[in-house]
C-alpha cells in the first residue's frame, strides 16, 4: 500500500502525514516548505531568506523523515515575497500559488506508482487529475467546509460580504473548487457540520469519512481549581482575530457588558491580526489583547481564564475549543464550529451564528453562579480526553482501510 499526500500549505495534513508514516503507508509527502528537509542555517545565517520564509519554516516541523518529504519552496517563497512588498492578493490571485504548486506536483506523480492520493482543497486539480488518469484512488482532505457553505454565509451575512468584497474573485475561486470536486473519489473532513456541508452540496455521505483533531494533552492540562469567589469573569477568545471569527461580534458584547456591569467582565484575545480588523479597534476597546503565545502560555491562559468563547461565522473544527475543554474551561461556540461534536456532548454551550444577544446570555449565566464554571468546566475536561492523536490515529486507519475494502486493495 503506498499512499501520497499533498498540500500547498501546513494545516492539520502534518498529523495525517505522521499516521500514515507510523503506520508504514506513507509513500510520499509533498508539501511547499519543510523545515526537515532544509537546515537551519541554510536560512538562519541568509537574511533575505529568514525574512521571507523564516516564520512560515517554524510551522513546518513534521514528524516525518525527509527521504520521505518533497517540497516545492519556490510557490511560497514567490507568494511571501509578494505578500512583504505590500501588495494584496484576492482570493483568485492567491489561488494562483496553489495552482503552480499543484501542476508541479502533478508532474511528479507521472514518475511515481501509487494507489491513492490525499490532496488539499485548492491545491490538488491536475493531481487529481493524474491519479483519475493512472487509475488511482483520490481524497480529498476537507480543512474547511464546502465552498457552497460559504455562498450561503456571503449571502446571509453582512460580515461574509465584507470580508470578500471581490465577488467575481469568490466566484472564480469556487468554480474552481467545483472542478477540483469532481475528481475525489472520497473525503475526509473533521466535523458533522463540515460533513454536513458536503452531504446539502448533493455528494453522497458513503463517500464522506469523518477524522475529529486530537489536541495534546499533556500540554493542555485540566486547572488544579477554580476560582469562585472572584467577582470578575475572565472570557477568553483564541484564534484569528477577524471578522469571520466572529472578532466583531465580541467587541460589541464586550462594550454592551462592561457598560451595564462596570468592571464585572474581563476579556482577553490571543491570535494574529487579521486585514479584515482595525487594530484600533482593539486598543480602543478594554480587552487584553496578545498576538502570540506558544502551546505553555496558552495552556496557562485557558486555565487561569473562566470561560472561552468562539463565536465563528464558520469554523470545520475548533482546536482552541478542545485545547479550553482539556484545561477545564468551559466554552461558548456558534452553531457553525465543528469542535460542537465534543461540546453537545457537555462542557459549554452551543449558541446560533451571529447572535450577541445568545452569547451575553450565557455569559451571564456563569457570572450569576460561579460555581457552574466548576460544574462545566470539569464537564468539559473529562469529555476532552477522547480527542487524542491515538482516536486520530484509529479513525484515519479506519478510514483507510474500509477504502481499501471497497476497493479491493489489499493491505
Amino acid at each position: 500500500m503506498k499512499i501520497i499526500v499533498s498540500n500547498f500549505v501546513r494545516q492539520h495534513t502534518h498529523l495525517l502525514g505522521k499516521v500514515l508514516y507510523q503506520n508504514n503507508v506513507l509513500f510520499k509527502f509533498f508539501t511547499s516548505l519543510g523545515k526537515s528537509c532544509l537546515p537551519n542555517q541554510t536560512y538562519q545565517n541568509n537574511r533575505v531568506l529568514n525574512f521571507f520564509i523564516g516564520k512560515s519554516l517554524k510551522k513546518r516541523n513534521f514528524e516525518i523523515p525527509s527521504n520521505l518529504i518533497d517540497t516545492v519552496p519556490y510557490c511560497e517563497l514567490l507568494r511571501q515575497v509578494i505578500i512583504k512588498t505590500g501588495i494584496k492578493l484576492d482570493l483568485w490571485h492567491d489561488l494562483q500559488f496553489d495552482i503552480f504548486y499543484d501542476k508541479i506536483v502533478s508532474k511528479k506523480l507521472l514518475k511515481l506508482d501509487f494507489d491513492i492520493f490525499i490532496g488539499a482543497e485548492k491545491c490538488s486539480f491536475y493531481s487529481f487529475k493524474i491519479a483519475k488518469q493512472k487509475n488511482k484512488i483520490t481524497i480529498l482532505d476537507l480543512a474547511a467546509v464546502h465552498y457552497k457553505q460559504n455562498e450561503i454565509l456571503r449571502n446571509s451575512f453582512e460580515e461574509y460580504k465584507a470580508v470578500s468584497t471581490n465577488i467575481n474573485a469568490f466566484r472564480k475561486l469556487n468554480s474552481y473548487k467545483e472542478k477540483e470536486i469532481k475528481l475525489v473519489d472520497y473525503y475526509f473532513c473533521l466535523s458533522e457540520y463540515a460533513k454536513q456541508t458536503l452531504v446539502d452540496a448533493g455528494i453522497n455521505s458513503k463517500n464522506i469519512y469523518i477524522n475529529n483533531l486530537g489536541i495534546d494533552l499533556d500540554t493542555f492540562r485540566p486547572k488544579l481549581n477554580y476560582d469562585l469567589a472572584s467577582k470578575v469573569l475572565k472570557v477568553l477568545f483564541v484564534g484569528r482575530i477577524s471578522r469571520l471569527k466572529g472578532v466583531l461580534l465580541l467587541l460589541k458584547t464586550v462594550e454592551i457588558l462592561k457598560n451595564k456591569y462596570n468592571e464585572e467582565f474581563e476579556f482577553t484575545f490571543i491570535g494574529p491580526l487579521d486585514p479584515s480588523i482595525d487594530i484600533n479597534l482593539l486598543n480602543e476597546s478594554t480587552v487584553n489583547y496578545y498576538p502570540y503565545m506558544d502551546h505553555s502560555e496558552l495552556a496557562s491562559s485557558y486555565q487561569n481564564s473562566d470561560v472561552f468563547v468562539s463565536p465563528s461565522f464558520t469554523d470545520s473544527w475548533g482546536q482552541t475549543v478542545l485545547e479550553s475543554m482539556a484545561c477545564g474551561t468551559p466554552v461558548i461556540i456558534s452553531d457553525n464550529t465543528g469542535a460542537k461534536d465534543a461540546v453537545i456532548q457537555g462542557g459549554g454551550f452551543v449558541i446560533p451564528v451571529d447572535d450577541s444577544n445568545a452569547l451575553i446570555e450565557k455569559l451571564i449565566y456563569f457570572h450569576q453562579d460561579r460555581t457552574r464554571l466548576k460544574i462545566h468546566g470539569l464537564e468539559a475536561s473529562q469529555i476532552s480526553k477522547s480527542y487524542n492523536f491515538k482516536n486520530y490515529e484509529s479513525s484515519v486507519l479506519n478510514s483507510i482501510t474500509d477504502i481499501m475494502k471497497r476497493n479491493n486493495i489489499s493491505l
